[in-house]
C-alpha cells in the first residue's frame, strides 16, 4: 500500500513540479492554509505542490491510499486531473491533523472531508457526471469508515 502511494504522490509531484528544498512543519501548515483558500488557482497548484513532495519525503506524516480509501482514484470513469487535484486535496486533508496533532497515523476521514469540500469547487460543464462519480464514490468510502462523526464544514484545526 505505501508503494502505491509513493507511486502515486511522485506522479503527482511531477506533475506539479517538484521542490528540492526541505520545508518545515510550520511551514506546511501554512502552506495548507493558503491551498484550502483556494485550492484550484495558480496560489493551490503551487501550494499543493510543496505539501505532496513534504508528504512524500517526510518521516513525521502517514498517507494510507487504497481503492478502499481512495475509490475514485482507480475508477475509470475518473480523468486523470480530476485524480491529480483530488489526491492533491486527499493527502492535504490526511497530514494536516498530524501535523497539528503531532501524530503520525493517517487520517482518512479528514482527507475524504477535503476531497468533499474540493469536489464541491470543481466547477466543469463538461464533467458534471464524473463530478457525481466522485462524490458517490467519496461519500460511501466515508460511511466504511464512519467519518460522519466529523461534519463537512467543521475545521480540524480548533485554532482558525
Amino acid at each position: 500500500m505505501r508503494s502505491l502511494l509513493l507511486i502515486l504522490l511522485m506522479l503527482s509531484v511531477s506533475a506539479f513540479g517538484k521542490d528540492d528544498h526541505t520545508i518545515s512543519k510550520s511551514q506546511v501548515l501554512n502552506l495548507i492554509s493558503e491551498y484550502k483558500q483556494a485550492p484550484i488557482s495558480e496560489t493551490g497548484f503551487s501550494a499543493v505542490r510543496k505539501i505532496l513532495n513534504f508528504a512524500e519525503t517526510s518521516k513525521d506524516v502517514l498517507v494510507e491510499v487504497s481503492p478502499e480509501n481512495t475509490p475514485w482514484l482507480t475508477h475509470q470513469n475518473v480523468s486523470d486531473p480530476i485524480k491529480g487535484l483530488l489526491l492533491g486535496a486527499y493527502v492535504v486533508g490526511n497530514i494536516e491533523p498530524q501535523l497539528i496533532m503531532s501524530k503520525k497515523k493517517s487520517n482518512h476521514c479528514s482527507g475524504a472531508i477535503e476531497v468533499a469540500r474540493v469536489i464541491k469547487l470543481i466547477v466543469l460543464p463538461d464533467a458534471a457526471a464524473e463530478i457525481k462519480l466522485v462524490e458517490l464514490l467519496n461519500n460511501n468510502s466515508m460511511k466504511q469508515h464512519q467519518c460522519s462523526d466529523l461534519p463537512l464544514g467543521r475545521t480540524l484545526n480548533n485554532a482558525e
